[in-house]
């Protein structure tokens, strides 16, 4: 059975909606419980204080989700991937290669021509670092001895005495730092403006509708 505040509000909603179209005051009993009492200071604006209510909520979620890829740009987080033995190929002499994973969503720097120096991939043996790193390939393929390139997506390493890493049972891991791609940090920007916009359409209303709604 619904209680008797619930079996008032239909028509307290259709009050205040005729009161909203004819620009007039509601009635000060709108909003009272069965007892004549209103529900408190919060509850001077009856219904129209959940929506705006919901409003700011929607409008917070946005604002945060906005902000969250930013914030991730400036302070990138970093992830440790594990290397396996299944998905490395063997290259000439000492040299093998793994493909870094990628994400629609995280990219991952990594050298190029524009700039040979640009990852920080930090690759490790049995916990301990590798390197150096950004070491040329043909250094990586003839000396070894743990240098490792990360070039355009891809991991060209050799292990620490020369070995296979493929049957060496040792563990391999990368650590790697993790940016939002273009796209996301647009749409967050995108977020954010939406949200500001919605704040500020809240604060009009409010301030445009306060002194028509104040009992």
């Amino acid at each position: 059975m619904l209680p008797v505040w619930s079996a008032q509000a239909e028509g307290e909603i259709r009050i205040w909606a005729d009161c909203l179209k004819n620009d007039i005051r509601p009635p000060k009993n709108i909003g009272a419980g069965p007892d004549g009492t209103q529900p408190g200071p919060e509850g001077k604006r009856g219904p129209m204080k959940n929506p705006t209510r919901l409003a700011l909520v929607g409008c917070l979620i946005l604002l945060l989700g906005g902000a969250a890829p930013w914030y991730l740009r400036f302070f990138p987080q970093s992830r440790t991937v594990y290397v396996k033995p299944l998905f490395m190929g063997g290259l000439r002499l000492f040299s093998h290669q793994w493909d870094v994973p990628r994400s629609p969503y995280w990219r991952i720097e990594t050298d190029d021509m524009d700039d040979p120096r640009r990852s920080s991939l930090v690759l490790l043996e049995d916990g301990k670092e590798l390197g150096p790193a950004h070491s040329l390939h043909v250094d990586v393929a003839r000396k070894g001895r743990g240098r490792y390139s990360h070039w355009k997506g891809k991991l060209i390493f050799s292990a620490s005495d020369n070995t296979d890493p493929r049957f060496n049972k040792r563990r391999y891991v990368v650590r790697v730092e993790l940016l939002p791609k273009f796209w996301v940090l647009k749409a967050g920007a995108v977020s954010f403006c939406i949200a500001l916009c919605g704040f500020g359409a809240i604060i009009l209303w409010t301030r445009k509708t306060r002194s028509r709604f104040e009992i």
